[in-house]
């Protein structure tokens, strides 16, 4: 089964963020404008394409954040579609729900909600809604300084990091 699909209609009439919008959530993406062009990003694996050392971060500016806090973290992920057997109406797919996440808050239901309104597939609806669970529960921003030869790295570009002492090989 196709991961990624577009099944809806776009109107020349309605906004061109609302329509992008709607082409992004079909693939799980974001979107960006760097360099005078738009560009999009989809939500799948980019080979990375530079690596920072422990040893590269400039002196005093390195931080790392393990948690974003509560607002940013969720164990039940609801997600609507549209499905051609009933009619092409709007539908809640099964809700995902992750046991070992919600354990963790205290076994409190932490919702979340999506609309894949260009999904026709409840399976599809379900992995994307589990994709978005996974992604909640990676919280950590590491922030800092690094030198010059660092400075062609943009927006969404994708690398690994290796930090020996907190166990990342690449990151």
């Amino acid at each position: 089964q196709a991961r990624y699909t577009c099944n809806g209609v776009l109107f020349a009439t309605d906004e061109f963020e609302q329509n992008m919008r709607a082409l992004v959530d079909c693939m799980l993406g974001r979107i960006i404008f760097r360099d005078g062009k738009w560009r999009v990003f989809a939500g799948s694996w980019q080979t990375p394409s530079f690596t920072v050392q422990k040893s590269d971060w400039i002196e005093g500016g390195l931080a790392i954040r393990f948690e974003q806090g509560r607002s940013h973290r969720f164990n039940r992920m609801r997600c609507w579609y549209v499905d051609p057997v009933r009619d092409w109406q709007r539908v809640e797919a099964m809700p995902r729900i992750n046991a070992t996440y919600k354990a963790a808050d205290g076994n409190e239901t932490i919702d979340a909600e999506t609309e894949q309104l260009m999904c026709t597939s409840e399976y599809e609806a379900q992995r994307k809604a589990e994709f978005l669970l996974r992604q909640s529960r990676n919280q950590i921003i590491v922030s800092g300084r690094l030198p010059p030869r660092f400075q062609n790295i943009a927006l969404w570009d994708t690398g690994t990091i290796v930090f020996d002492h907190l166990g990342w090989a690449s990151k």
